[in-house]
């Protein structure tokens, strides 16, 4: 059980966020992008896609070390 509660916790550090023109749009856990992905897979592929074509910044950022990796 404290495993478990360990890897929710580090889970929540690394977030996907979305942005436009320096804004924050959508901020949230990694996890519940993930959730959401495996509940609605053609959702979030045509949302992801539309973001990357109205030029949104897509990212995913690690909390405790700053890095960031951007998706498009």
């Amino acid at each position: 059980k404290s495993q478990l509660i360990e890897l929710l916790k580090k889970a929540t550090v690394v977030r996907i966020k979305v942005e436009k023109d320096g804004r924050n749009i959508i901020n949230i856990p990694l996890t519940v992008g993930v959730v959401g992905a495996a509940v609605m897979p053609v959702f979030v592929l045509f949302g992801l896609s539309a973001a990357v074509l109205s030029k949104y910044s897509v990212k995913i950022a690690d909390d405790i070390s700053g890095d960031e990796v951007d998706l498009g």
